[in-house]
């Protein structure tokens, strides 16, 4: 489907390992960045705006659980989501 989805966030996880293999290229600010913007869709209930696979309408636990994979690995390689 097209169009911004949060469920990408395992991008972000992506782009750490990828500043483990050639640090100081931008890889880990800009895995933030993503974590910050997915992270500005959360509902106070703790789920996610834009995660869905469709039409962006319902979110499934499916992509609950990869927008939640990316941001547990960017915490556990930053230990702080929301610096940038």
């Amino acid at each position: 489907s097209t169009g911004e989805k949060v469920d990408e966030t395992h991008v972000a996880w992506a782009l750490l390992e990828a500043e483990r293999v050639d640090p100081g290229q931008g890889y880990i600010d800009a895995a933030l960045k993503n974590i910050q913007w997915a992270t500005a869709y959360q509902k106070p209930n703790g789920w996610f705006e834009k995660c869905s696979l469709e039409d962006g309408s319902s979110t499934l636990t499916h992509t609950l659980g990869t927008v939640l994979r990316g941001v547990l690995e960017v915490y556990d390689f930053t230990k702080d989501i929301f610096s940038a």
